[in-house]
């Protein structure tokens, strides 16, 4: 948690620090603070949504993609209850996965896509051909039966 800190705290920043790669976004959050993870491997991905969750009007600057072996099967479980919450949540800027939306600062996210986006992760990683799906009942579907393999194991 000591590192979690010391990332947020040095990390912050404004956003027009960022650099040209994100110009299109940097231009219509003029006022909002981008908190930069340098590597997302040292911090759990429940505890990255609840910091997002807590922080909705910041922007979270990834530096580099999360290790293969991130998500955890635990993780998925306190994911999974929160895929129907529709509570705002700070979204996710990141030099591996620049997503070309102009409206992406503005509209940001909420708890339960993000929730929904870090299960997709875990999925893709078990299964690489899965592709993300916004229908929460889709992963309800999906980890009623995952549950039910794991216990005939």
């Amino acid at each position: 948690m000591r590192n979690l800190l010391l990332i947020i705290i040095t990390g912050i920043l404004t956003v027009g620090i960022m650099g040209c790669d994100l110009n299109h976004q940097v231009e219509q959050a003029e006022e909002r603070t981008i908190i930069r993870i340098p590597d997302i491997s040292k911090i759990d991905p429940v505890v990255l949504l609840d910091i997002r969750k807590a922080n909705p009007d910041l922007a979270v600057y990834i530096d580099m993609k999360p290790p293969r072996d991130w998500m955890k099967e635990e993780h998925v479980a306190k994911l999974m209850e929160l895929i129907d919450s529709q509570e705002p949540c700070a979204c996710i800027i990141s030099s591996v996965y620049l997503v070309y939306s102009t409206d992406i600062i503005e509209e940001c996210s909420t708890v339960g896509d993000e929730a929904m986006g870090l299960i997709a992760r875990f999925r893709r990683d078990k299964s690489p051909e899965y592709r993300f799906n916004p229908d929460p009942d889709e992963y309800r579907k999906w980890w009623s039966e995952r549950k039910k393999s794991n216990i005939r194991k």
